[in-house]
């Protein structure tokens, strides 16, 4: 079953997902992974996305991106990718009011280009795993420090990541629920956006065109 897929590759997302083979040995980060593991079932998130003790919050946020950017990962390459498709999603939209244009974060000067749905959501997934891959944007060894223009970075990564969940609710809500998916992505998105919202991560105007899934799933009561 599909859910039984997603959770064998999420057992296995260290060696599926993650390329930086270096970094996820080190004690450190394995300890912070799992303490961010942890909090993806849990039913308090409001404590489990606080940053544990003696813990760098850039650090923290860095981790926490990464299984983030993992966890839509599998959504996309196990599920998405089976209805998303250039014919039926010719544009990265999340309704008749948002269309998202992509702009290579790799070139200089590059100009927004409207692509097909399923290429920005890989194309923006690959670049954000690579960027977290990036020693010099997220320090192997401990107390190196972080780079000037961190915050900033780390903001664009979150609000990519908000992007994909907006095409996806707005444009496959009934396939997810279709192939019993639709509680694991709603799952997902709650804990990423109390996580962002937390940290500060993504503007309160960069929520809207999740307005509804805000309001239902994520601000639901307990």
């Amino acid at each position: 079953s599909n859910q039984s897929m997603i959770s064998g590759l999420i057992g296995n997302r260290h060696r599926t997902f993650v390329p930086n083979k270096k970094r996820q040995n080190t004690a450190r980060y394995q300890e912070l992974h799992r303490y961010a593991q942890a909090s993806l079932g849990a039913v308090d998130l409001d404590t489990t996305c606080e940053v544990p003790p003696n813990t760098n919050i850039r650090e923290w946020i860095a981790v926490n991106a990464d299984s983030f950017a993992n966890e839509c990962a599998i959504l996309n390459d196990t599920i998405a990718n089976q209805f998303c498709t250039s014919e039926s999603c010719p544009t990265m939209s999340a309704g008749p009011n948002y269309d998202f244009l992509w702009q290579d974060p790799n070139v200089k000067s590059a100009k927004p280009t409207s692509i097909p749905a399923n290429q920005y959501c890989s194309q923006c997934l690959d670049w954000i795993l690579t960027l977290l891959d990036d020693e010099t944007f997220f320090p192997q060894e401990i107390g190196k420090p972080f780079p000037k223009d961190f915050d900033k970075r780390i903001s664009k990564v979150f609000l990519r990541l908000t992007r994909i969940y907006a095409h996806w609710y707005r444009a496959h809500v009934q396939d997810f629920e279709q192939r019993g998916s639709l509680a694991h992505l709603n799952t997902c998105f709650r804990h990423l956006y109390m996580f962002c919202s937390l940290h500060k991560l993504v503007e309160e105007k960069d929520w809207q065109p999740l307005s509804a899934e805000v309001k239902m799933i994520a601000k639901a009561p307990k």
